[in-house]
């Protein structure tokens, strides 16, 4: 474990009483004492020392003293990750077949994406929204937790439920930049120039970036043309031929890069807080 993450319903109280699958993980799976210390982070990426004060085996429940953190662990050897750290990006995912999906979620966690959207699309094999798609939306937020607390990352990734790719384009909103990954070369721009010449009209250094890959199939004709048509740049990888969940991945690590890489040229405002 990395970083254990503390309940959704946890508000900053100094305790906090654990059951269910989270007593489970700290004494069961990884096996704590009362006395065991160990870092946690809570909904809004704030990190806490956690110290086991109490176990009741019987009721399958434990209390643990929590504390603001007083060391920082965003520096020194294996450090946590700090939410300035990440820029914001957007997934978006052509529903894939099989568990493809749910590895690709685990992925988007593990490299910070703030938000994983599922979408059905004309050559999606899998039909999620003519089905309840809840049970999927909890299996995938299990996933992220697992993933948060393995990977530390402040960004608490959000699952959000699957759409179509018509409802996207109907309410995309044309000054943000979205950015969709077609098999073939649409466009002259490279990724790096589709995201620079959108820093360049913003004027800031930091602004989210949505990133939308295809299915199995690609996208069909039709789907490009609406695409273009509302406001979504087309980027090409230039690379060797790669699968859809790979593309995700290469394309989520890459936007990364070059955000991190544009915001580091711009200084940094200072927080009210400091003042």
């Amino acid at each position: 474990m990395r970083v254990f993450l503390l309940p959704a319903s946890f508000t900053g109280d100094r305790e906090c009483e654990l059951t269910g699958k989270d007593y489970r993980y700290l004494i069961r799976v990884l096996r704590f004492s009362e006395g065991a210390c160990f870092p946690g982070r809570d909904a809004q990426g704030r990190l806490w020392d956690l110290m086991i004060e109490q176990i009741d085996h019987r009721n399958r429940s434990c209390r643990v003293s929590v504390r603001e953190q007083q060391l920082s662990r965003t520096t020194g050897s294996n450090p946590l990750p700090s939410v300035e750290q990440l820029p914001e990006i957007h997934l978006f995912q052509c529903v894939l077949k099989g568990k493809k999906l749910d590895t690709l979620i685990r992925q988007s966690v593990e490299i910070g994406i703030h938000t994983f959207t599922p979408v059905q699309s004309a050559f999606s094999v899998p039909d999620f929204l003519t089905k309840d798609p809840m049970n999927k939306i909890s299996r995938w937020e299990v996933i992220r937790d697992e993933a948060l607390q393995q990977c530390g990352s402040s960004v608490m990734t959000a699952i959000a439920r699957p759409i179509s790719l018509g409802e996207l384009i109907r309410d995309w909103d044309r000054s943000r930049l979205g950015i969709f990954f077609h098999q073939e070369p649409l466009n002259s721009l490279s990724l790096q120039q589709c995201i620079v010449q959108h820093q360049s009209s913003v004027g800031r250094g930091e602004f989210p970036v949505s990133l939308l890959i295809g299915p199995e199939g690609g996208f069909s004709d039709a789907e490009v043309a609406d695409l273009k048509k509302a406001g979504f740049t087309p980027a090409f990888l230039k690379t060797n031929i790669l699968r859809a969940e790979t593309a995700a991945v290469y394309a989520a690590a890459c936007t990364q890069m070059i955000l991190s890489e544009i915001s580091s040229q711009f200084p940094k405002k200072s927080s009210a807080l400091s003042e």
